[in-house]
């Protein structure tokens, strides 16, 4: 490249040693001169050419590397949050359950404590029944007591 640019800037410095011709903006360089320098630039110009080919090459594997870098990145990424959605979603079909099974079991609790409430208020019943005999049995027993006397 630093060849290429040094054969240029001595065609352009040719140019300007040239003679300008009276009347008119052109000038007359020696043409064996700039035949030869623009040979030398053709010479140089291929291996330019297939040194930028080369960089243009690298560039393009370098960009394509990057690329699949960043599509394996989105894609553990993409992995990542379905999965973590996915424990938030057992999570919390897990509290659903929980809550469920809570809710029975409360339900439950308050059906056996009315039972037990009904249980013993029978049970209760049928003893203040029993007493109510009982006192009656004991009142007649004493009157026929006091009767004897």
């Amino acid at each position: 490249m630093d060849k290429t640019m040094a054969l240029i800037k001595e065609l352009e410095e040719l140019i300007d040693r040239g003679n300008a011709v009276p009347f008119s903006s052109k000038a007359m360089i020696n043409p064996e001169e700039a035949i030869e320098i623009i040979e030398e630039l053709k010479e140089t110009l291929p291996a330019e050419l297939e040194e930028s080919k080369r960089i243009v090459a690298n560039k393009k594997q370098i960009l394509f590397e990057a690329q699949k870098q960043a599509d394996r990145t989105r894609e553990d990424a993409s992995k990542q949050m379905k999965a973590m959605i996915d424990q938030n979603e057992v999570t919390h079909q897990a509290q659903v359950q929980a809550e469920a099974i809570i809710k029975a079991a409360q339900e439950q609790a308050k059906e056996i404590r009315t039972g037990t409430q009904h249980y013993a208020d029978n049970i209760l019943s049928k003893l203040q029944e029993q007493l109510g005999q009982l006192s009656s049995t004991i009142g007649e027993n004493r009157k026929e007591i006091r009767d004897l006397q």
